[in-house]
């Protein structure tokens, strides 16, 4: 059978910098990750309330944005917590 969409040879460097690509993105991930863990948590830190403890209960909670966090963490370093 013939190959009707042949790949060409590997470019090793062009793999390289997609790869660091990728890292630098993870690691931009990871910095604004833990820039809004830390936004979130001073808010009901230094507020009390009603709301504030609305809001740490959504962020807290199962499908909320800190756990939605975490796992987007895992998977995006396509660590074993991924499910991968």
């Amino acid at each position: 059978m013939k190959d009707v969409a042949p790949l060409g040879s590997p470019d090793e460097e062009q793999r390289i910098r997609s790869a660091r690509a990728w890292i630098d993105l993870g690691l931009g991930l990871r910095t604004a990750s833990a820039e809004a863990e830390s936004a979130a948590r001073h808010a009901w830190t230094v507020n009390k309330g009603g709301d504030v403890a609305a809001f740490q209960a959504h962020w807290e909670g199962d499908n909320g944005p800190g756990q939605r966090r975490s796992r987007g963490q895992a998977r995006a370093r396509c660590s074993p917590a991924s499910g991968r």
